[in-house]
């Protein structure tokens, strides 16, 4: 999912930037779109809602609107954080 976001925003000529690193190290983005100031993030395992809260909060406090993904209708996420469910496809 990860790739797939990076290549479809840097199709419309954003700029991408995978596994993006904080100054300090201590937050990585899964995927930063600069420019849209949006960070992706694509949630496939387990995630509790405090963890979907702290790294939004991060991302927050770095100018970047974090937007959750995920394929699973039960996900924690859901509902704590600008969120989409986008079934797996090939």
């Amino acid at each position: 999912m990860k790739e797939r976001i990076a290549r479809t925003a840097a199709r419309h000529g954003l700029d991408v930037q995978t596994e993006a690193r904080s100054e300090d190290g201590r937050v990585i983005t899964d995927v930063l779109v600069t420019g849209a100031g949006i960070g992706w993030e694509a949630r496939y395992s387990p995630i509790s809602a405090s963890t979907v809260r702290r790294c939004s909060a991060k991302a927050r406090a770095r100018n970047i609107a974090a937007l959750w993904v995920t394929a699973d209708a039960t996900s924690a996420l859901i509902d704590r954080a600008p969120w989409t469910r986008i079934d797996d496809v090939p």
